[in-house]
């Protein structure tokens, strides 16, 4: 693999704060990769010959295109992890900061809670997880899809969600536990703070947002890929998470807004669809949202 734009894995997530106290990041989006190779070559050659610069890569999931139901096949999952390995160093090579989740079609092994696979030397699995960015800036992250129904009836199969109910139970307890684990460094400090501003990633999005309503063929009813629970989890934490980056749906590119939370579908990388995200925040405010550029390739 070239050995693209490697002088960003120097970057320093903490050094980005202007003389002003102004402190800014430049987020590389990505999503539903589905082995796309080609277009991830072609994705480096385009960061590397216009000399971008990100402060992190975010990849929202399908980074493979395994089928579920050989969730059980071990040789199979384990082939799986082996092309999300290939898939992710890629992305890795354009900034060692890489963040993400995996969808309904990648490998079983990196939807468990613990003992993930660890795929490539600095990549971070999301999927369940709470990190810290800043002093006051958290992301954090859920992977698989729950059903997608068109007009009542479920059109798309969830995993490793069968309904909604499992779904909220990961999302809740994902919160709470970074709510109440106290970090090293003796400070008695808990993960997810009262103040912090909260990225939250997730591969399938929010059920009442137009980023999840798939309407590829016009001439049919729309199709509901979102989850309700995600959706009522965003409404009940609006002051807080001010940023929901997601994939899955792929014919519903864009970005819209709930409250104070902006929600961002970047498009599939397997249709050459990415984006380029800048967040900032001014001294005593809160994170926010500054510009969001879908791009193609």
């Amino acid at each position: 693999m070239e050995n693209n734009n490697n002088n960003n894995n120097n970057n320093n997530n903490n050094n980005n704060q202007d003389d002003n106290g102004i402190k800014r990041k430049r987020i590389l989006l990505t999503t539903d990769l589905h082995l796309g190779y080609d277009h991830l070559k072609e994705l480096s050659n385009v960061v590397y010959k216009n000399a971008q610069r990100f402060d992190m890569v975010i990849c929202t999931g399908d980074i493979a295109n395994f089928d579920p139901e050989e969730a059980g096949d071990v040789e199979k999952v384990a082939a799986c992890e082996g092309e999300m390995s290939h898939a992710l160093s890629y992305l890795e090579n354009i900034d060692k900061h890489l963040y993400y989740l995996p969808g309904n079609h990648d490998a079983k092994t990196t939807l468990s809670k613990d003992d993930k696979p660890r795929l490539t030397t600095y990549s971070t699995n999301l999927h369940r997880e709470c990190i810290r960015l800043e002093d006051d800036l958290v992301v954090m992250g859920l992977g698989g899809s729950v059903p997608g129904y068109r007009e009542g009836e479920q059109k798309w199969v969830g995993y490793p969600y069968t309904n909604e109910d499992d779904l909220n139970r990961d999302l809740q307890e994902t919160y709470e536990t970074a709510k109440n684990t106290v970090v090293s460094g003796g400070d008695n400090k808990t993960l997810i703070r009262d103040g912090d501003s909260i990225i939250l990633l997730t591969h399938v999005g929010p059920h009442h947002s137009s980023t999840t309503v798939d309407q590829f063929d016009i001439t049919v009813a729309p199709l509901y890929s979102g989850s309700k629970s995600i959706s009522q989890f965003i409404i009940d934490h609006n002051e807080d998470i001010f940023l929901n980056i997601h994939g899955h749906t792929h014919a519903a590119v864009g970005m819209t807004t709930t409250g104070n939370t902006t929600i961002i579908n970047p498009g599939p990388l397997k249709f050459k669809c990415y984006g380029i995200l800048e967040i900032e925040k001014h001294f005593s405010q809160k994170w926010k949202v500054t510009s969001m550029q879908f791009k193609r390739l």
